[in-house]
């Protein structure tokens, strides 16, 4: 069994990954959704 300083450790790892990718989809999301408003409103 784990030691609830792995659990800690694995817990605090995956909370960094999954903020990571949190980020990355709203930075994304951030730089296109103007770009594809524009896009539309314009056709």
């Amino acid at each position: 069994m784990p030691t609830s300083q792995t659990w800690s450790y694995m817990l605090s790892h995956i909370d960094a990954t999954v903020l990571d990718k949190v980020l990355h989809v709203t930075t994304y999301i951030d730089a296109n959704v103007p770009y594809v408003v524009l896009h539309e409103n314009t056709c």
